[in-house]
């Protein structure tokens, strides 16, 4: 997986902002019919399966859905307050929910998607995400995690957890989209996201990256 730098910018003004689709729990992520979302996270997908870092990051099947659910909660809050959120406690309470009562293990393919799915659902609804940037984005995405995981993960699989929560916020803080007024928003997206993952777990029967969906 190679670094990449491109200049990213929203959407150009001439495609207007489409029409929000009817919510499919069973669809993945809400907007999977929409071909830039489509993209984005198969780009994402691809650069995760290609990489031998990302593919251990997003593996925490040596943690359990308790530990993963009580760190996004800790971790929802805290970024939240740091900028100011009065309803942070909420949010990532809210966040974290569906995690802990609803998995018995995290795989890469439980994971890897999940991730995917909260940022290209996040990044439609702001109308930063259009066709002529979707692969760049998956791929900054994919480096954020990548440096991330180089910065944060070591023996303890737990490490992983921060890994990714970083990895994730520092993408969004990259773009100046994780603000007091947005953030609250892609922490909606994450806990949503966790339920989607709930409903689709026991449909989950081979790795991701053994799949054949690019």
């Amino acid at each position: 997986f190679n670094s990449i730098d491109p200049v990213i910018k929203p959407p150009s003004s001439l495609n207007p902002m489409p029409v929000m689709p009817q919510y499919d729990p069973t669809k993945g992520s809400i907007f999977s019919n929409v071909p830039y979302v489509t993209l984005f996270i198969n780009t994402f997908l691809q650069a995760v399966c290609k990489t031998d870092i990302l593919r251990e990051v997003f593996d925490i099947s040596q943690t359990t859905a308790k530990q993963k659910g009580d760190f996004v909660r800790w971790y929802t809050e805290k970024v939240l307050r740091e900028i100011d959120v009065e309803n942070a406690a909420a949010i990532g309470e809210f966040a974290a929910r569906a995690i802990a009562p609803n998995f018995d293990v995290l795989t890469r393919s439980i994971v890897a998607p999940a991730y995917s799915h909260m940022a290209a659902n996040f990044l439609f609804v702001d109308g930063f995400l259009g066709m002529d940037n979707a692969k760049d984005l998956g791929l900054i995405l994919a480096q954020s995690m990548v440096d991330s995981a180089i910065e944060n993960m070591n023996s303890d699989p737990t490490s992983k957890f921060l890994a990714l929560a970083d990895g994730f916020v520092n993408f969004f803080r990259s773009l100046g989209l994780f603000t007091k007024t947005k953030a609250p928003l892609l922490g909606y997206y994450v806990g949503n996201e966790w339920f989607v993952a709930a409903v689709n777990y026991k449909q989950i029967t081979r790795d991701v990256c053994e799949r054949n969906m690019f």
